[in-house]
């Protein structure tokens, strides 16, 4: 076991997204730079492994995976061989993974590929039925192998067939990327629960599918989201690549795009589900400082939490005339720290420093995306009061969350839920902070609903309302 793996099998319950995919069709033969510049935009939706597997000019089919992160890769020792064998690629399929359900070993790492059919999956989401798939069976390392099994065991002749034959049982939030020779295919669950976009490359390169448009945005001349409940086909050889839809979902169901994207785990420059990202995060920003100025908050400046409050404090600053925005608080490292729950304080106090001159005898506003544990947010408090801060309060970009999520999002059980059956004043009282105040839930969707053009978004983790019903039993639970 390698020491990053052995780290990895440390982790407990976290919070924190399950992967993100790409997919690339390419016209002409090409290598995989490309394909890895796409997955380090999307490391922040996975940093428990990394995994591409490859189609190559003579149709040979090459495969790495690691537990490192992608940025890390050069520490993996298979890393410069894959790259030097996989200089003439067709087809290429990516992912960075977190896993929420199966097993963490680098094993488990997609895609899956199967020598027989010639399938190739990768998937972005949770499935909430793969127990009742055919193809399942004890041990089976997740849902998605589990759904790779089923669909290479259905009896239809082709793989398209096979997809198309399988998808309408499938339940749960996915993206899909599906590969064999000569094809691609991108598929979005029937809710549209997870993003997936598809783009054409540059200068009739070829297409592309990925998990945010920020991770192919400069390769492509246009994006597009994949519609819910649609597969996208590419296929062909050469200057003869046909791009058509091989798939629409039979089951007519209410878009439940999961609202928790925009709010922290898409990158703040991403459009994910039609929406800019910034823009959303600024917005709710806003609505935080018009309650404070009705209020008549005392306090001298705002200060973002790096990166995750900063669209939200840009928002807060730019809302009313006269607020004062300070960097007091500094970020010191790129690791995710609310995933690794094992000594979190000492984590914390690690990843952030506060600025003594900045902070000592002001009142300040700390503004974050949202509130899980209350780890976070309680350590900064003490370290702000440490640097001599005489007030601070909290506001945070989103509603409280009071409930797990089922669908792709690592979420703690609701008794670990800071602020689950608590109100504002007992979560104030629980971080050691003067106030906190979030964004209401149906300021939240006013928000959203009005930055696009359609309606429906899971707001499970708020609401306790729930995109479908499920049966755990009938689930693949994350082993650790």
């Amino acid at each position: 076991m390698t020491a990053e793996l052995a780290r990895v099998q440390e982790k407990k319950e976290g919070v924190t997204h399950n992967c993100g995919v790409v997919g690339y069709f390419f016209s002409e033969p090409s290598d995989t730079s490309r394909v890895l510049q796409s997955l380090n935009l999307l490391q922040h939706r996975g940093q428990e492994g990394t995994g591409i597997t490859v189609i190559d000019a003579s149709g040979q089919v090459i495969t790495w995976k690691t537990s490192f992160k992608i940025s890390d890769a050069d520490l993996d020792s298979g890393f410069e061989h894959f790259k030097s064998s996989s200089r003439q690629v067709r087809i290429a399929v990516g992912q960075t993974r977190y896993s929420t359900s199966g097993s963490l070993s680098s094993d488990a790492n997609q895609p899956f590929y199967d020598s027989i059919t010639g399938l190739i999956t990768a998937h972005n989401g949770t499935l909430t039925n793969p127990k009742l798939f055919g193809s399942y069976y004890e041990g089976v390392s997740s849902d998605t192998k589990a759904l790779h099994d089923e669909i290479i065991s259905n009896n239809a002749k082709s793989i398209e067939e096979k997809i198309a034959s399988v998808l309408p049982g499938v339940e749960g939030a996915y993206s899909l990327i599906f590969a064999e020779q000569n094809a691609l295919y991108g598929v979005c669950d029937p809710r549209a629960m997870r993003p997936l976009v598809f783009g054409k490359l540059k200068n009739n390169q070829g297409y592309v599918f990925a998990s945010e448009d920020v991770a192919i945005r400069d390769q492509t001349d246009y994006i597009e989201e994949v519609p819910p409940g649609v597969g996208i086909a590419v296929e062909g050889v050469g200057e003869r690549v046909f791009v058509r839809k091989f798939f629409l979902d039979p089951r007519d169901e209410e878009r439940r795009s999961c609202i928790f994207e925009p709010i922290y785990f898409s990158r703040q420059d991403a459009r994910v589900f039609g929406m800019s990202v910034g823009e959303f995060r600024a917005r709710c920003g806003a609505e935080l400082a018009y309650e404070d100025f009705n209020t008549e908050l005392d306090f001298d400046f705002v200060v973002p939490v790096p990166r995750s409050g900063l669209r939200a404090s840009e928002g807060y600053v730019n809302a009313v005339e006269g607020i004062r925005l300070s960097y007091a608080l500094n970020r010191n490292d790129d690791s995710r720290t609310f995933i690794e729950n094992f000594d979190r304080e000492a984590k914390v106090r690690a990843k952030f420093t506060v600025d003594p001159s900045a902070v000592k005898d002001k009142k300040i506003v700390v503004v974050d995306d949202s509130l899980v544990r209350g780890t976070t947010s309680r350590v900064l408090t003490q370290m702000f009061r440490e640097a001599g801060a005489t007030k601070v309060h909290w506001r945070f970009a989103s509603p409280p969350i009071q409930h797990p999520c089922f669908w792709g999002i690592d979420f703690p059980t609701q008794q670990e839920l800071l602020a689950f059956n608590k109100n504002d004043k007992e979560i104030a009282e629980e971080i050691g902070a003067d106030s906190v105040r979030f964004v209401s839930l149906d300021t939240t969707m006013h928000i959203a609903e009005s930055l696009v053009d359609h309606r429906g978004f899971c707001t499970h983790c708020f609401s306790g309302e729930r995109p479908m019903e499920i049966d755990v039993a009938h689930m693949i639970m994350k082993r650790r």
